[in-house]
């Protein structure tokens, strides 16, 4: 059992894939597990859907895509992944993972979501870099 550990931080979005990719060769080598984060947020699920909202039904699915396709690489590179899906603001919910984790450094796309939610709440990748006390490396987006 490895006894180093990274926190991925992810919304699923093309840098964050990117940013899992970025890692997964990195974990291999120091033998390193890793947690994949992501900060559920109800009200981005109110104003993105013009439907009626089953929150159960979609956190269930936001778990889905965390335990599948967003940490595909890591897992495709035999890394150990564990995932964990938190409400809250995505800089507290990834500053809770490292400590409750003894995490050693967070990865994290230098671009994630678009719209009017990066608009609204900002860049996760700079708030951690800003913020965080602990390493944060932030992954280009590929040329």
């Amino acid at each position: 059992m490895s006894t180093r550990c990274f926190v991925l931080a992810t919304d699923g979005s093309a840098g964050a894939l990117g940013a899992a990719a970025w890692l997964a060769p990195l974990a291999v080598a120091v033998d390193a597990e890793v947690v994949a984060v992501h900060a559920y947020d109800r009200l981005a699920e109110v104003v993105e859907s013009d439907q009626r909202l089953d929150f159960p039904e979609l956190q269930a699915a936001a778990e889905e895509r965390l335990a599948g396709p967003w940490v595909e690489p890591l897992r495709a590179a035999g890394v150990t992944v564990r995932t964990v899906l938190t409400e809250g603001r995505a800089t507290q919910v990834v500053s809770d993972a490292v400590a409750a984790h003894s995490a050693e450094l967070v990865v994290v796309g230098s671009y994630g979501a678009s719209g009017w939610k990066a608009r609204f709440v900002g860049s996760t990748a700079r708030a951690l870099v800003d913020l965080a006390a602990f390493p944060v490396l932030v992954v280009p987006r590929p040329s």
